[in-house]
């Protein structure tokens, strides 16, 4: 194909998606005053990827069918080898297509096929499974903002702990949840900023706050070596952390949700990407004065649809969900899905909160639904529904 007229829309990535399957020599967006918004980003990234070797924007004057037809006939009679992408069109546009007496092929992009379909023709583009992968960093510069870093944690320090491993400690987590914060407020008293080796009282009170050793969580991490040569006698308790690592997670409480999900999501290849602890910025330049930035536990991609994932140890509230609905909405796109998966069983424990997240249109994944299976199930069923 040498040239390909798309309607242009603010969901970015839809923009894009028709240059990622055709890769046309020159690329043409006709819309309305708003074709200006984010022209920058779109055409830096067609370019840089080498999608097409131009990219161009033509504006129609008014949103009616008479204007956008005359503008749509004066850019096709221009060019030959031409085809429309009307994927991003409303109604008017469609019926503005309408009137053009061509042999053109005329394309939308169908979510539920996960293809294009020539709506000259009614076939398919046998492409539906060469489709592009699209990666995380790609959807949020797309929306014109940056991935910057890891944030608390980079899963890539932790890729010498394999999946086996991550299970058995999700396991334990989830067999001590209920004492789980007070352990690793514990671990965090007295454990020392760098030492792999530990040493605190089996009881303390200290500022108002009482800090227990957790006899049965200490077992169990060492049945599995997370720790070692614990002994405890004369009410202190000695031990020593299989490495630094180790020492750092096991001072976080909400960590092993964010790695069991992700590690779950990884090794499924159920997603074209998966990451976790990702910081955005929003507007992508760096290292500016007033920074506007966020982190995300866990990001999924799946074809058009990016994943939002906001992992939650314990009870959910209202600026949970509006946090990650907000990331969703203005990083994501069209297709964009937020999620909150928490080990509560809020529908039960909140369910004023559990609606509240239906009605903004939140996916809740709960603690029933947290086995390895289940995690990946959701998250591939709510990418399948775009």
């Amino acid at each position: 194909m040498k040239n390909l007229v798309a309607v242009y829309n603010d969901n970015p990535v839809i923009n894009v998606y028709a240059a990622m399957v055709f890769k046309p020599e020159n690329i043409i967006f006709l819309g309305g005053k708003r074709v200006k918004h984010n022209r920058r980003v779109i055409k830096n990234y067609i370019l840089s990827r080498g999608l097409a070797q131009s990219v161009n924007f033509r504006v129609f004057t008014e949103h009616t069918a008479e204007s956008i037809a005359f503008t749509l006939k004066e850019i096709t009679d221009e060019l030959d080898d031409c085809a429309v992408d009307l994927t991003c069109g409303d109604s008017v546009v469609w019926f503005a297509a309408g009137r053009l007496k061509t042999d053109m092929d005329f394309y939308v992009y169908s979510h539920a096929l996960r293809t294009f379909k020539n709506i000259s023709t009614g076939c398919a583009l046998p492409c539906a499974d060469a489709l592009p992968r699209i990666s995380i960093r790609d959807f949020i510069r797309l929306a014109g903002g940056s991935v910057i870093a890891h944030g608390h944690f980079d899963p890539n320090d932790y890729d010498c702990y394999d999946d086996d491993f991550i299970n058995d400690m999700w396991n334990i987590y989830l067999k001590h949840k209920r004492d789980w914060n007070k352990f690793v407020a514990y671990i965090q008293h007295f454990s020392g900023a760098s030492s792999v080796s530990f040493f605190g009282k089996e009881h303390a009170y200290e500022d108002n706050v009482s800090f227990y050793c957790c006899y049965g969580i200490l077992e169990d991490l060492e049945s599995i070596g997370v720790i070692r040569n614990l002994e405890i006698s004369r009410g202190n308790v000695r031990f020593r952390f299989a490495d630094c690592k180790i020492r750092r997670l096991l001072c976080d409480v909400g960590v092993w949700l964010e790695l069991h999900t992700y590690r779950c999501a990884r090794s499924s290849g159920e997603f074209d990407d998966v990451d976790m602890s990702v910081v955005i910025d929003w507007n992508g330049i760096e290292n500016e004065y007033d920074d506007v930035t966020n982190e995300i536990d866990v990001i999924v991609t799946k074809g058009v649809v990016p994943v939002f994932i906001s992992c939650k140890s314990g009870s959910v509230n209202t600026s949970a969900l509006n946090e990650i609905h907000t990331l969703a909405e203005r990083f994501g796109g069209k297709y964009a899905k937020a999620v909150i998966l928490t080990a509560a069983q809020i529908s039960e424990e909140s369910p004023r909160t559990y609606r509240r997240a239906l009605e903004m249109g939140i996916t809740v994944i709960e603690r029933e639904d947290l086995s390895s299976k289940g995690i990946v199930g959701h998250l591939r069923d709510i990418a399948d529904r775009g």
